[in-house]
């Protein structure tokens, strides 16, 4: 479970919004049946080093670890990737493409239950997922720096 979707998430409202550190940053999960890979990717605006912005972004994840997280937060996110989920269940083809892929799984009734797996997270799943994968130990960075003209 994140803090994305339609509304900024708590990384943007706090490095892009309020300090001002990135130009844009996201975060997401790659991988749909096994666990993924989580993405934290953002752009630093000028005069940033990489090393200020990536502890940032290392602050907020520490807040994550330590259950910083508050049932109205994970309220509004859970509506949030709900409604996300009923909206794009409006169109036939995604309707489609989610009983294909339960259907692949062998298990087609669990498209029927996606709303309340969203709704079962609690904000000590959270806590226990973030202390399991948010380890410094199990990160790999990357950075691309802009070609210098």
């Amino acid at each position: 479970m994140t803090c994305w979707g339609r509304s900024k998430s708590r990384l943007y409202e706090k490095l892009v919004k309020e300090e001002r550190l990135f130009n844009n940053i996201n975060a997401y999960l790659s991988g749909s049946v096994d666990p993924g890979l989580l993405v934290v990717q953002g752009r630093l605006n000028q005069g940033i080093s990489i090393a200020q912005g990536e502890a940032a972004v290392d602050a907020i994840l520490e807040e994550l670890m330590a259950g910083a997280v508050s049932e109205a937060e994970l309220t509004k996110v859970k509506n949030q990737a709900e409604s996300t989920l009923v909206f794009s269940e409006l169109e036939m083809l995604n309707r489609a493409m989610n009983l294909a892929f339960y259907a692949n799984l062998g298990m087609p009734d669990e498209v029927n239950r996606e709303g309340e797996k969203i709704q079962a997270v609690t904000v000590a799943d959270i806590q226990a997922m973030a202390q399991k994968a948010l380890r410094k130990e199990n990160t790999s960075t990357l950075y691309y720096r802009a070609k210098k003209v």
